[in-house]
């Protein structure tokens, strides 16, 4: 479970669409905490990534990765709350367990 992105996303590689909102936000508050910031031209890419294990992480509103976990290339990952009004998190684990 992500508690604090800025602690335990340290290291790792999180995708976000380019120019979006969450860009910002990562460059602004994740990347000078240590966050490998990837970003891409579409979240799709980003999902496609986090798929193929080439991310730890992905950035996003509630609702795009909702309908990303909705198909079989879903399976696998589960949202990640980073905090009150704050973007969703996506990343590997179960859904059923949060873990």
């Amino acid at each position: 479970m992500i508690n604090d992105p800025q602690v335990d996303l340290k290291g790792k590689k999180l995708g976000v669409q380019r120019s979006s909102t969450y860009d910002r936000f990562a460059t602004e508050q994740l990347e000078k905490a240590g966050v490998e910031v990837v970003r891409y031209g579409s979240q799709n890419e980003a999902f496609l990534d986090l798929a193929a294990g080439r991310l730890d992480a992905t950035l996003a509103d509630i609702v795009t990765p909702m309908r990303a976990l909705s198909n079989t290339a879903g399976q696998g990952f589960c949202p990640d709350r980073a905090g009150h009004q704050r973007p969703e998190i996506l990343r590997p684990g179960r859904r059923d367990r949060g873990a």
